[in-house]
């Protein structure tokens, strides 16, 4: 679960910008909760851990336009023979209070926990971002919160 939730999560933006008057950086967390999940063993002894987490995010920045979105992830994790995670990967939908969309792509793996941006409608359409996640909570219930960091730009 922590391997899908760690990139699950999200992109918010902020006011603040960096070097380009476009390109902003934020950070804050994700609160997941797993509402489905499916183990299936492999003949080989490794097991392919699929699930679904429902969140909500939010940014460090409240006037952000990702601030307190409601997003849906789904994900795929490889778990060894000898029950550690290995890679995982997936996708995320999210909608903004105003009802705008994103998509973002996700992967972890021994280098790091990564997403990016794939596709937005409204204020969103055409942004380019990127960033990275930290597990900071895993409950054994299926509860999931991340922090989360990443560079925007908007067109």
């Amino acid at each position: 679960v922590a391997a899908t939730a760690a990139a699950c999560l999200a992109v918010a933006a902020t006011s603040a910008p960096s070097a380009s008057a476009a390109e902003m950086k934020d950070g804050g967390t994700v609160t997941y909760v797993t509402t489905w999940k499916e183990a299936t063993k492999q003949p080989d002894g490794t097991t392919t851990f699929r699930n679904r987490l429902d969140g909500v995010l939010q940014s460090a920045n409240a006037t952000s336009p990702f601030h307190l979105a409601t997003q849906t992830c789904f994900g795929t994790t490889l778990i060894g023979a000898d029950g550690k995670p290995g890679n995982a990967s997936g996708y995320c939908h999210a909608v903004s209070k105003e009802g705008d969309n994103w998509w973002l792509s996700w992967t972890n793996s021994a280098a790091g926990r990564t997403w990016q941006h794939t596709a937005g409608t409204g204020k969103f359409e055409g942004i380019k971002a990127n960033g990275t996640t930290e597990v900071l909570l895993q409950t054994p219930d299926g509860r999931v919160v991340l922090s989360w960091e990443g560079t925007f730009s908007f067109k």
